[in-house]
């Protein structure tokens, strides 16, 4: 047998339950398993493999018809042209989040000379606060989230892009004041908070609710509980806050930041045009 023929195989066995992208899918899982690139995937079509390289390469395919998504399977995810180690322990980046990042790196520059401290709320594989230090090389950082496996994950890809300016808090960032509530200079946060309805929860695709972290996905009842919280706990020191938030969320979020002092600035809508990115402040 020869990895085209496995590869035929693993496209009948996905399509037995996706119908969009498998062939790319099968690609990806082969490419990753024979670690080989895309220039040469073509000639390794032709390679010979062996009885446990087909066994193995099975096994990816089954992972995935189980709803296992890709990325976790590869280990990696594409964000903002650049790539990043993920596993179950942290959610996989998706587009409205690139729209989160690019929003900051407009508007940092209108309130920031060179050098500031940015928070970020919930950092989960780190690519938020990591781009942005690349983009700002003179900034730094304090990262937070509560859950064990984004330290390792998030530690990992700073690594890999040799990022030195951001320390890692493990730890809640509600009880994170201590650490900034000295400064009195205009702070900026950014987050990803969770935002979808407790009750919404059970409607995600199975690839969603059984395998990336219900925590990093949960925002209570209304789905606005943390940017409650956010608001409430920020209101004390000049903040510039760029936030990424869900459908219909918008104008909540913007009247109860206006009750902490906060004045929205700008929206940004994703593709769909939904407002996804809302970005605040309370300098005077």
């Amino acid at each position: 047998m020869v990895v085209a023929d496995l590869y035929r195989q693993m496209v009948v066995l996905l399509r037995s339950v996706f119908t969009d992208n498998v062939e790319f899918e099968v690609e990806c899982l082969l490419k990753h398993y024979f670690k080989i690139n895309s220039a040469g995937f073509t000639e390794h079509l032709r390679m010979k493999i062996s009885y446990n390289q087909y066994q193995s390469c099975l096994e990816l395919a089954k992972r995935r018809m189980a709803h296992e998504p890709l990325d976790y399977i590869l280990g990696n995810s594409e964000f903002m042209g650049r790539l990043y180690d993920v596993g179950s322990g942290v959610l996989i980046p998706r587009s409205e989040t690139e729209l989160l990042v690019q929003e900051a790196q407009c508007v940092i520059p209108q309130f920031f000379s060179s050098a500031f401290m940015g928070i970020e709320f919930g950092f989960g594989s780190g690519i938020i606060s990591i781009e942005l230090a690349l983009t700002f090389s003179d900034s730094s950082w304090l990262s937070f989230d509560i859950s064990d496996e984004p330290v390792k994950v998030a530690t990992k890809n700073a690594q890999r892009y040799d990022i030195t300016s951001i320390d890692w808090k493990h730890m809640d960032f509600f009880e994170s004041k201590s650490l900034w509530q000295d400064s009195d200079q205009l702070l900026f946060l950014v987050a990803n908070p969770p935002y979808i309805p407790t009750k919404d929860l059970k409607l995600l695709h199975k690839s969603v609710k059984n395998h990336e972290p219900l925590i990093a996905l949960d925002g209570g009842e209304s789905g606005l509980v943390m940017y409650q919280n956010m608001f409430s706990l920020c209101q004390d020191n000049e903040f510039l806050i760029c936030l990424e938030c869900g459908i219909n969320q918008s104008e909540s979020i913007i009247n109860f930041a206006s009750e902490f002092g906060f004045r929205c600035l700008n929206k940004v809508f994703d593709y769909q045009q939904i407002p996804r990115v809302l970005t605040f402040t309370n300098q005077i």
